[in-house]
């Protein structure tokens, strides 16, 4: 991968009203999140206000979360790979390549797809982190268990049997509660990162309609949930350890119940795989195509 390449592209992304728009739908919903809880919080007394610690929008109960649950798999393709399908289209990938080489090229677009989803993510969480830090009282007494009980945090009221039950990192998110925010705003940022890198591989094959772009994070998310259903209730009946496969699940906070970290990593090694393997394809297609 080529350095300057890189950062050309990274420039070019910046400027481009995709990433713009990216940017600025995640920073006003972390806004609105902010500012639902501050109006629920002024008609509480300070001893029940929540602290800024848990009203962070990547938790399950905060406000602006579900929103965000539904508009993420739509938002982490803008940044990025609309761009690149765009100059495909034009014929602008084959001036850039003639100038670098086709696997340089295609790696590279890959790679800044994944920084510029980070980026639309990480940077407004980062904000609101620190505006609920300022807005909201100090933890004047520990709240770690805001809003739920000591059995929902370590999984002990679980209703069926779950390979694995409560919090994960429970000892930061008792004593730290917002460094646990912090760690998965990275989490969920990356994990966006790593499905525009797959958006941006698949794209590599549709010359015309980007539109559909938009459908393989949200079918895989539509089909994750159907399938979750099935396995939670069939679990039950039949008594059989509970996995939960919705991936959204993993990388927001507050969502206990039945998740598995070999499950994820799994799944994440897995994209990551896909997309290096579609990658490939793409680089020998287009080699052979100009060879001939």
């Amino acid at each position: 991968m080529s350095k300057k390449l890189f950062i050309a592209q990274i420039k070019l992304m910046q400027n481009k009203i995709g990433y713009i728009l990216a940017f600025s739908v995640v920073f006003i919903l972390c806004l609105y999140s902010t500012l639902q809880s501050a109006i629920s919080a002024s008609e509480l007394s300070s001893m029940n206000a929540p602290t800024s610690a848990f009203v962070f929008i990547l938790r399950s109960n905060a406000n602006g979360n579900e929103l965000l649950r539904q508009l993420y798999v739509f938002i982490l393709i803008f940044p990025f790979c609309f761009i690149s399908a765009k100059n495909s289209k034009l014929g602008i990938d084959n001036i850039i390549i003639s100038k670098t080489s086709t696997r340089k090229y295609t790696y590279t677009n890959v790679l800044t797809a994944f920084v510029g989803s980070f980026m639309c993510f990480f940077v407004p969480f980062i904000i609101q982190l620190v505006i609920n830090k300022i807005v909201f009282p100090p933890n004047l007494e520990p709240q770690l268990l805001y809003g739920y009980s000591g059995a929902e945090l370590t999984g002990d009221n679980v209703f069926a049997n779950t390979v694995q039950k409560g919090v994960p990192f429970i000892s930061l998110y008792i004593k730290h509660p917002n460094l646990y925010n912090l760690l998965y705003a990275f989490i969920f940022s990356s994990f966006c990162g790593i499905l525009a890198m797959l958006v941006q591989a698949i794209s590599n094959f549709i010359k015309r309609f980007s539109i559909v772009l938009f459908l393989p994070i949200y079918l895989i998310t539509f089909i994750q949930s159907r399938i979750d259903a099935a396995i939670l209730f069939k679990g039950v009946e039949q008594e059989r350890a509970y996995v939960n496969v919705n991936m959204t699940d993993y990388v927001l906070i507050d969502t206990f119940y039945g998740k598995s970290k070999v499950y994820f990593i799994g799944l994440v090694v897995f994209i990551i795989s896909i997309t290096v393997i579609l990658t490939e394809i793409s680089v020998r297609k287009r080699a052979c195509a100009n060879a001939n």
